[in-house]
């Protein structure tokens, strides 16, 4: 019998392997990349250009009515009642306009509450902000300014949040950090998985490319379009239109062009919720997963229980760590609310129809004598202990090598991993893309639609552009390094 694949786990384990083996694929992938391509290429680092792109963009700029409804909707979404107010209320009377104000503002409001809220709340620290006179500041402010003035007012909350903290002497958690899968970043509680490197090529791809269908559709030139690589890495890609036509456009044609990325990642959030219930209810369910589930159940004795925390610190908040007292280290995990655990899968069947606030029974044995535990999670829907699978015997070479496939390509569809963090990032790639400031798509709107409403300020629109810009720009980048803070101390 072998160890077979898993007997890897301990170098695997090491981030200096990963570093090495990084670094001497990158070397190889850049150096082929430079020797049969036309790429440029600085030491790992490499950007690729291509027209071959342009035949595609144009297959799909016919759809008109389409790309105009959705990038509207994009810049509404980004900027809220200011967008509504300047795509549709400027060529209203006031009646009509105010109106139009009354209903963006009710509309959007309540979309947020639908479709965010939920999320936006259990994420948000500063809980005690969120609500003033009854009403959700977090929707109030989406319906006034969209995604763009949102993330400023998150950045805002969570920074008074690190500073309040940090001088009370607790350990806040920062409010922004670096998007590196498979890198766990100093004081981040949360490690995205490497696989997301996967997701983040493939929002690359549709957040560029919406972009160049649109700007085809407004009959700008694309001068290239292509990648940023760092080793075999994408971390960049790149649609190039040609700017001073795109500058001398009406400012419709502009806004379309730049909404249509952020909003692109937002549609996308649809499909990937589609593709993953095809693949999971016709293909893993039925065929994949029972014969990863049987190997499994034939090597695994059962779940033991690894830790108990006495309380669970997150953020610099304590929470209570419901299993304190009543479970124990060592003790071996027999049922969740009646149903009979032996693989860590069993838990999802168990939570079924199951949410925060209700009991759970837990059944445990040590010494083998069995009893049943009665838990509620805390807020943060945490019990406070570990757990993991023992194994009763090693793996074959051709069970361990199926598993190997299974966890690396079907378990993350059949346990929602890759999906969830596609979406995810998905969500954040676009709202982070209405921030009102450049080298972000919400930036050149900010450029095209602020000025307007300064007609009463007696300076050159190239003037006002420049400081407004400018101010926007250095609020934002404050914000930022009071939000990284928590990083380096």
């Amino acid at each position: 019998m072998l160890e077979g694949i898993f007997v890897l786990e301990e170098l695997t384990s090491n981030i200096f392997f990963w570093i090495f083996l990084f670094l001497v694929v990158s070397v190889i992938f850049t150096f082929l990349l430079k020797k049969f391509t036309s790429a440029k290429t600085y030491w790992i680092g490499s950007m690729y250009k291509t027209k071959k792109a342009n035949p595609i963009f144009d297959r799909f700029a016919h759809h008109k009515r389409i790309i105009n409804f959705l990038t509207e909707l994009g810049l509404i979404l980004g900027f809220g009642l200011i967008a509504v107010d300047f795509l549709y209320g400027k060529k209203m009377n006031k009646f009509k306009r105010t109106g139009l104000w009354i209903i963006s503002i009710l509309f959007l409001y309540f979309v947020f509450e639908l479709f965010f809220g939920i999320f936006a709340k259990e994420s948000f620290i500063t809980e005690g902000f969120t609500d003033i006179f009854g009403i959700n500041l977090l929707s109030f402010v989406f319906a006034l300014s969209g995604f763009a003035g949102f993330i400023i007012l998150y950045l805002a909350l969570t920074a008074v949040d690190i500073i309040t903290k940090t001088l009370s002497g607790v350990k806040a958690c920062p409010g922004i950090a670096p998007v590196i899968p498979g890198v766990e970043i100093p004081n981040v509680p949360l490690v995205i998985p490497l696989h997301a490197w996967i997701s983040l090529f493939i929002i690359l791809i549709i957040h560029e490319g919406f972009h160049g269908i649109t700007a085809r559709k407004e009959k700008f030139e694309i001068k290239s379009s292509g990648l940023l690589l760092l080793g075999f890495l994408p971390i960049g890609a790149f649609v190039e239109p040609n700017e001073k036509e795109v500058k001398k456009a009406e400012p419709i044609k502009q806004l379309r062009v730049y909404a249509a990325g952020p909003m692109a990642n937002l549609v996308s959030i649809i499909f990937i919720i589609l593709i993953y219930n095809l693949l999971l209810g016709f293909i893993v369910t039925p065929f994949i997963a029972p014969q990863a589930d049987a190997i499994k159940r034939e090597h695994i004795t059962g779940i033991q229980i690894t830790e108990v925390q006495e309380e669970i610190v997150f953020c610099g908040e304590k929470y209570a760590s419901p299993a304190f007292g009543l479970l124990e280290e060592g003790m071996w995990l027999k049922e969740v609310n009646g149903v009979e655990i032996q693989l860590k899968e069993d838990f999802a069947e168990s939570y079924k129809g199951k949410k925060i606030g209700d009991e759970f029974s837990f059944v445990v044995e040590k010494d083998g004598v069995e009893e049943e535990v009665k838990l509620t999670a805390n807020k943060q829907g945490m019990f406070g202990f570990g757990s993991e699978e023992i194994k009763s015997k090693e793996y074959s070479f051709e069970d361990g090598t199926f598993l190997f496939f299974y966890f690396w390509t079907v378990d993350p569809i059949n346990n929602h991993n890759f999906f969830n963090w596609l979406w995810i990032l998905s969500l954040l790639v676009a709202v982070v893309n209405f921030l009102p400031i450049e080298p972000f798509d919400g930036g050149r709107i900010a450029r095209v639609i602020f000025p307007s409403y300064l007609g009463f300020w007696k300076e050159k629109k190239e003037k006002k552009e420049k400081i407004i810009m400018k101010v926007l720009f250095y609020a934002v980048i404050l914000l930022f390094i009071l939000n990284a803070l928590p990083l380096f101390f």
